[in-house]
């Protein structure tokens, strides 16, 4: 190739760039990028002593601060509160517990209308006796009908309120005995497509003699008077 060849090839790429194959570049870059920088080969040093600044800016602050000191405080405090708060959740559940043990009831009779082949619920009625060994005046408690090991499925919770059915005074003191025998008795349904046959059968045949309530709730109050004119407490509110 002669000079002049060569300097007429440099003048035609010089005049004419588009003649020429363009370099392409491809970048791939995750969800959410929505603009690229291409950096010069001096960036990462800027970034490097940026950083180096950084971090003596945080070990001076760190010095001066005692942050390493105040962080292991504050980790001890967040492990001592911690503990408390076990410690007070054992005790409130324990105190939950002692209450909930703290009635007896006694089943004096029981009736149920039990009917598979019609009705997918049965109805049961029963009287009760039941006794306050607490400190607390007690209003109401929320039970689990059991049969034996049966526990019954019933529609909805169960609550019995403690009202005395004659004088219709809400709330039963220390020590007090309370009875509906002789009135209305207390009834609830229970779904009979959710026990097998086998365990309906027992019911069946148990219910009279092996009838019992769980009491898996309570609330009190601090005096004894009409419903809706004293004041209910749940747990909580009861021993803050």
């Amino acid at each position: 190739m002669t000079m002049r060849s060569f300097i007429t090839i440099l003048c035609i790429v010089f005049f004419f760039p588009g003649i020429a194959p363009a370099a392409k570049l491809q970048l791939e870059v995750s969800p959410g990028f929505s603009q690229v920088y291409l950096l010069s080969q001096g960036t990462s040093t800027v970034l490097e002593h940026l950083k180096t600044r950084f971090d003596t800016a945080m070990e001076e602050l760190n010095k001066n601060y005692q942050i390493d000191l105040l962080k292991e405080q504050a980790d001890k405090a967040a492990i001592l509160e911690q503990e408390k708060k076990d410690t007070y959740s054992e005790k409130f559940t324990s105190l939950r517990n002692t209450y909930l043990k703290s009635v007896s009831i006694t089943i004096v009779g029981v009736d149920a209308q039990i009917f598979p082949s019609s009705s997918a619920l049965a109805e049961v009625f029963f009287f009760f006796s039941i006794k306050n060994n607490s400190d607390r005046i007690i209003t109401d408690i929320t039970y689990k009908p059991v049969i034996g090991d049966i526990m019954l499925p019933t529609t909805s919770s169960l609550v019995l309120e403690l009202i005395h059915p004659a004088t219709l005074i809400s709330g039963l003191s220390p020590g007090q005995t309370l009875s509906n025998k002789g009135y209305d008795p207390e009834h609830f349904s229970f779904f009979i497509g959710e026990l097998s046959k086998e365990e309906l059968g027992k019911i069946q045949q148990e219910m009279k003699t092996h009838f019992t309530v769980e009491v898996i709730d309570m609330h009190f109050t601090n005096k004894r008077g009409y419903k809706d004119q004293t004041r209910v407490l749940g747990f909580k509110e009861a021993f803050e």
